[in-house]
């Protein structure tokens, strides 16, 4: 196991392996699915606010999205970098992933399309968590870089050395 992550109802664990997800149910701690990665060493995974559709990155920068009812896979493509950071909007419409390329990039989540490339970090994006109504996305570095993005950067804390 590399990382892992609850359903926002906290009833599903899910577990991001070396070359596969495993979801499970929490009281029972039975496995309910079973997702192949299309890359190895999945990491960073998130599960979206339904409980339906399920993220994790892999080697690289290659990030898988399943759709928990149809078993369907959509692969996401476009980072050359690792993808450190992932996070779905509140809505469960918009994925939004950090890469040690510097870039952010939202997704359209159920899809795959890329609607937007949002650049002008000076590091690794290990940090990406969409506000509570989905309209701003903060963002971080390993440099201590944060911004607040609503289709423009509206706050830049430039990195800080300690």
């Amino acid at each position: 196991m590399l990382e892992l992550a609850f359903s926002p109802d906290g009833k599903l664990a899910v577990y991001a392996g070396y070359d596969a997800i495993s979801v499970r149910d929490v009281e029972t701690w039975k496995e309910v699915h079973r997702l192949p990665g299309v890359a190895r060493y999945l990491t960073t995974p998130a599960i979206d606010s339904s409980s339906k559709l399920i993220a994790a990155s892999g080697e690289g920068g290659v990030v898988s999205v399943w759709d928990l009812g149809t078993r369907k896979l959509v692969k996401l493509v476009g980072h050359t970098g690792k993808v450190a950071a992932i996070e779905f909007s509140p809505d469960g419409r918009w994925l939004a992933t950090g890469s040690h390329d510097e870039t952010v990039k939202i997704w359209e989540a159920k899809t795959g399309k890329m609607l937007v490339s949002l650049q002008g970090h000076t590091g690794a994006v290990t940090a990406v968590a969409f506000s509570p109504d989905g309209t701003r996305l903060a963002t971080g570095t390993d440099q201590g870089e944060l911004r607040v993005w609503d289709g423009r950067v509206v706050v830049t804390n430039p990195a800080k050395k300690p």
